[in-house]
């Protein structure tokens, strides 16, 4: 009675130990898919990304734009995305139907500022039927995060500016209200430039909104009630003075101009004139273009305007 008493206990431990060995291979193995499960979808995400002439022939919209920011980010953990607007009253709750059209988003390095010996602003799609200019941006952004492993000559530039210490805060679309209107709003929205309020936020900061000589609602130019009195302008100025940036470029389309603030005369130079005038004639030179026009955008129109 003993020896079966005996046998049935060894025969049951035995028993035990086979069902614990069973759930912790079980275990092991499900512990093993998962991991090369996000292993794959990790590298995908790592790897699968276009090449950099498919990505330069495709349309990008506003939308796109802002999930590549964020899905993109992982590709490159020492630059993350901002939103301008969460410290802004947009005038329209973030979470309800349409308030991602309100964002602004921005694209920097995670580190601080004032690590870096020098800090590059650059600003798109001020107005919203401006859509080279915020796809400028983002081609620039996707270098930074994604291509700059590419053997290029390019992304080589930008990965010794990384390693000068020379850092990038770019604004992708600064008016993504318009933009959308262009992009879901047929041929009547083709030429939107103003913000959702008829504001040209191009002469609602301080100083250009003080020279405009535009002042009424309806007309493309028209400044606002006052300097930054949109969103748009606020969000940006306050990302200005976060990044106080050593140079900042905003980025236009529909001309060959190369633009120097302000827009004013010759009159009364903005300081520092004469450097700003050396960086312009550079940028002409390194891009080629020899017809384009170079200084002040009402100096240039009023100079074409005699010459007709």
């Amino acid at each position: 009675k003993m020896r079966k008493q005996t046998r049935m206990k060894a025969t049951t431990n035995r028993r035990i130990i086979t069902w614990l060995l069973r759930i912790w291979l079980g275990c092991m193995a499900l512990f093993t898919v998962k991991f090369f499960a996000a292993y794959v979808i990790e590298w995908r995400a790592q790897t699968a990304y276009p090449s950099f002439e498919e990505h330069t022939r495709k349309y990008h919209s506003t939308l796109e734009m802002q999930l590549a920011m964020k899905l993109d980010n992982d590709a490159n953990p020492y630059y993350t995305w901002f939103d301008l607007t969460k410290t802004i009253d947009t005038g329209v709750d973030a979470d309800a139907e349409g308030g991602e059209a309100m964002k602004i988003y921005a694209f920097g390095p995670v580190q601080d500022v004032h690590k870096f010996r020098r800090r590059v602003m650059i600003v798109c799609g001020q107005h919203g039927r401006e859509l080279v200019s915020a796809e400028l941006c983002f081609t620039l952004i996707r270098l930074i995060q994604l291509y700059v492993r590419d053997d290029r000559d390019f992304t080589a530039t930008v990965a010794r500016h990384t390693l000068n210490d020379v850092g990038y805060w770019i604004v992708p679309v600064m008016s993504p209200w318009a933009r959308w209107q262009v992009e879901a709003g047929g041929p009547a929205r083709q030429c939107q430039r103003t913000n959702g309020q008829h504001v040209d936020l191009n002469r609602n900061f301080p100083n250009a909104h003080k020279q405009t000589k535009v002042r009424i609602v309806g007309d493309e130019t028209y400044a606002g009630e006052g300097p930054l009195s949109e969103y748009e302008s606020k969000a940006v100025d306050k990302f200005i003075d976060f990044v106080e940036p050593h140079l900042f470029y905003n980025v236009h389309s529909g001309g060959n101009e190369i633009l120097l603030p302000y827009d004013g005369t010759y009159d009364i130079l903005p300081p520092n004139y004469e450097k700003m005038l050396t960086l312009a004639r550079y940028a002409k030179e390194a891009s080629g273009c020899k017809t384009c026009g170079l200084g002040m955008s009402s100096v240039l129109y009023n100079d074409r305007e005699d010459q007709a």
